[in-house]
C-alpha cells in the first residue's frame, strides 16, 4: 500500500512539473511559427489568401529530461492536466501517460496511463458528458466529450487497437 501511495505521488509531481514546461513550449512554439498578418486600417482591403494547411498526420514530438512528448492532456472534471509521451512502456507509465499508437490528426489517438489518482485514476468515477482536451506540441487542441463508456477485461487489448474483428467478438456478447 505505502509502495502505491509513493508511486501515485511521485507520478503526480513529475507529470505536474512536466505539464506546465511542455505548456510553456507550445507557447514558444507556436510565437515562432505564427504567420504575422498585415493590419489594415482599411477595411475594404483584403488580406491575402492562403492557402488551407494541410498537417502531417503524425505528432510532432518534443524531447524533455531524457523523454519524447507529443502533448498534453487536460481533463477539467478531475482538474488535471498531463503530459503525454511518445511512445509507451512500463517504466514510462510510471512517469505519465503515454501514447499507445495512432495520431489525433487521424482520430485514432490511443493514450495509456496507470490507474494512479494522479494519472487516469478518477477515470473510473465518469458518467458521461466529461470533456478531454489534448494540445499537441504544435498548439492544436482537439476537443472531446465522453460519450460511452465500455469497460474492458485487460485481455482485450486488440480492442483498444481497433482490431475490428476484436470489437465484434465483443459486441457479440
Amino acid at each position: 500500500f505505502l509502495f502505491n501511495q509513493q508511486e501515485n505521488q511521485k507520478a503526480g509531481q513529475e507529470s505536474e512539473h512536466l505539464a506546465a514546461e511542455l505548456q510553456t513550449v507550445i507557447e514558444q512554439r507556436k510565437q515562432e511559427t505564427e504567420p504575422t498578418l498585415p493590419i489594415s486600417a482599411e477595411p475594404e482591403e483584403t488580406l491575402p489568401e492562403t492557402e488551407p494547411v494541410v498537417l502531417d498526420p503524425e505528432l510532432p514530438v518534443v524531447e524533455m529530461e531524457g523523454y519524447e512528448y507529443v502533448g498534453f492532456l487536460a481533463i477539467p472534471s478531475l482538474e488535471l492536466e498531463l503530459p503525454v509521451m511518445s511512445d509507451w512502456d512500463y517504466s514510462r507509465l510510471k512517469i505519465s501517460p503515454c501514447r499507445q499508437e495512432g495520431s489525433s490528426r487521424t482520430d485514432d489517438l490511443v493514450i495509456a496511463a496507470h490507474n494512479y489518482k494522479t494519472h487516469f485514476g478518477g477515470l473510473k468515477d465518469f458518467k458521461g458528458g466529461e470533456e478531454i482536451h489534448f494540445t499537441d506540441m504544435d498548439g492544436i487542441i482537439n476537443f472531446y466529450r465522453v460519450t460511452k463508456i465500455e469497460k474492458l477485461n485487460p485481455q482485450d487489448v486488440m480492442v483498444v487497437l481497433g482490431d475490428t474483428a476484436a470489437l465484434d467478438a465483443v459486441q457479440k456478447l
